[in-house]
């Protein structure tokens, strides 16, 4: 038993160095490789990911240098000018940033407080928001007199009413253009039928304007009525003295019979 024992212990020990002498030189391989990684000439191993699609040389590269472009006193002012105003946007850029997200948080939060208000089923939201703002009104008059308050709290008072019942101030804005409209139209008919509107003839006027320039009296109405002239309503005058012959005397010298 004792021989068989120590061929197995022999062989046992055979075995297990051939794989710890496999597995010390694997790891040596991998050390080696690791270090000419690190080399400057760059990783011998690359994956698939890592391969270029173009086959570039990162030796040849091409460096060309452009003379500056003279500048004149002008052009000199203008840069000056861009690049201050330049460094005002961007030292400022961040406090517009915050600020602007601000108001787009505001704006959106009235639209949805707006939205709530306008859609939602129960009245109480809408009666709410119009007596917050009467009060919000009576609030910013109440250092006035009491006919301010009255006027502030009323104006706030219908803007809420109106925000919170589009449909109806609509309606309601229409009906009262309407009704203003048809009182206007009743009021100039009245007043032109009066002769009191500003574009109605005054005939006190014009006939003190004939008598000063010493016109017939229906002579507008003469002028205006056609096939007459008014030539027909003033009389010819009469004419005295020579009718074209030199004496009295040798009229019969003339022949009054036409050629």
């Amino acid at each position: 038993m004792a021989p068989l024992t120590k061929s197995v212990l022999k062989f046992g020990v055979v075995v297990g160095t051939v794989p710890a002498a496999c597995i010390a030189l694997g790891y040596r391989m991998r050390a080696v490789q690791a270090s000419e990684n690190s080399t400057q000439e760059g990783p011998r191993i690359y994956k698939a990911c890592d391969l270029p699609i173009y086959n570039t040389s990162s030796n040849e590269t091409d460096m060309g240098s452009e003379p500056a472009y003279p500048r004149n006193a002008v052009e000199e002012q203008i840069g000056n000018v861009r690049r201050a105003v330049q460094g005002f946007f961007v030292k400022y850029k961040e406090t517009y940033d915050v600020a602007k997200e601000k108001v787009d948080i505001g704006v959106e939060h009235s639209k949805s407080t707006l939205d709530f208000v306008q859609n939602n089923p129960g009245e109480l939201p809408r009666v709410a928001f119009i007596t917050v703002g009467s009060l919000g009104g009576f609030i910013l008059g109440y250092r006035g007199s009491i006919v301010r308050r009255l006027l502030y709290g009323s104006v706030a008072g219908l803007s809420c009413a109106a925000l919170c019942y589009p449909q109806m101030t609509v309606g309601l804005s229409q009906q009262a253009a309407g009704a203003v409209t048809e009182k206007w139209e009743d009021f100039r008919v009245d007043e032109l039928t009066k002769g009191n509107w500003p574009f109605v003839k005054d005939e006190s006027t014009d006939e003190e304007n004939r008598r000063k320039l010493g016109l017939p009296k229906n002579l507008a109405n003469v002028a205006g009525s056609p096939g007459t002239s008014v030539k027909s309503q003033i009389a010819p005058a009469k004419l005295q003295g020579d009718h074209g012959q030199s004496n009295p005397e040798d009229k019969d010298l003339y022949s009054t019979r036409s050629s």
